[in-house]
């Protein structure tokens, strides 16, 4: 709420310049060919809230700074994953017998799908919540099993398309105000801790 206007700047514009940046870099600098410099300054968009959360944790930053960084951590994750993804299609596009509209329908269709899969996940989840569908010691095993059912079922459709859809489901959920938020964010930090421990290893 606080930090909704910085957030949204730097997931837009700055998500714009960083892409361009990154792809003049990698073909200038590094010497790549257009396409593979462009996919390059997509990957660099992403700054990883896996990283800059373990590192605000252990800084003494203000509150909000560390909110705008914090979110725009993990608003951007799925947005460089689509980046990526958009400039491999257009690679595709470039080097195969694909047409730019097919390409472009299957990147809408994909967006738009895990958009609504995201949103409607959300307010399932959160409205089985409050209704008290979901008894309290399955309301973990529930969540979890659900984000893995929406990520597989929008990555199929599109690849890294299910990254955008659980931030949807997860941004839809933070703002629902869940009684038991506090138990569900505990488990989200330690499986957290535990897969990203496991995917450096």
């Amino acid at each position: 709420r606080h930090s909704g206007k910085a957030v949204w700047r730097l997931a837009t514009l700055g998500v714009a310049i960083g892409w361009t940046l990154g792809a003049l870099a990698g073909y200038f600098i590094a010497g790549l060919v257009w396409p593979v410099a462009v996919l390059f300054g997509g990957i660099l968009i992403v700054t990883g809230p896996t990283v800059v959360i373990p590192l605000l944790r252990q800084a003494n930053i203000q509150t909000r700074p560390n909110s705008i960084l914090k979110w725009e951590g993990i608003v951007n994750d799925p947005i460089g994953a689509l980046a990526a993804v958009l400039a491999f299609e257009v690679v595709v596009v470039m080097n195969a017998g694909i047409t730019v509209p097919e390409a472009v329908f299957d990147l809408v269709i994909g967006i738009g799908f895990a958009t609504a899969l995201g949103l409607a996940a959300g307010w399932l989840i959160a409205r089985a919540f409050f209704k008290a569908w979901v008894p309290e010691y399955m309301k973990v095993p529930v969540l979890f099993g659900m984000v893995l059912v929406v990520y597989a079922a929008t990555d199929t459709l599109l690849h890294e398309s299910g990254l955008l859809a659980v931030t949807v489901m997860g941004i839809v959920l933070a703002n629902s105000h869940l009684p038991s938020f506090t138990e569900l964010r505990r488990f989200k930090e330690h499986i957290t801790i535990i897969l990203v421990s496991g995917v450096f290893i």
